[in-house]
């Protein structure tokens, strides 16, 4: 989705390194985990939406947006299952992580900027 070539630049090397170091500390009873939080109210998210891009505030539109107290009770209780490695607390969003990865055509078709020919 347009505005987000960096963010999953970012997002993509922090998985990539946390799942080399889950398997580099795993030996040694370490458990490493990386939580994906969708939007969250925080005031950092009030700031950060007054530079987005149009095209991204319509998509997120669509999105589920949690409480820090909502991710957090899914990060416990992720901690406490003791099994997995991606945390995507809200089913909604889940689902959309899912959809990502596996019906990549269906998220193609989210919002991009105008083409400037037309």
């Amino acid at each position: 989705m347009f505005g987000y070539t960096v963010y999953s630049a970012t997002k993509f090397g922090v998985i990539g390194f946390s799942e080399a170091l889950r398997r580099e500390v795993e030996p040694y009873g370490v458990r490493v985990l990386v939580l994906c939080p969708p939007n969250t109210l925080t005031p950092g998210f009030a700031t950060e939406n007054l530079y987005k891009p149009a095209e991204v505030l319509a998509a997120e539109e669509k999105a589920s947006t949690m409480t820090a107290d909502e991710v957090a009770d899914d990060l416990l209780r992720a901690l406490r299952r003791r099994r997995g490695f991606l945390v995507v607390p809200g089913r909604g969003n889940r689902f959309a992580a899912f959809a990502i990865r596996h019906l990549p055509r269906g998220v193609d078709r989210e919002p991009r900027r105008p083409d400037p020919a037309r």
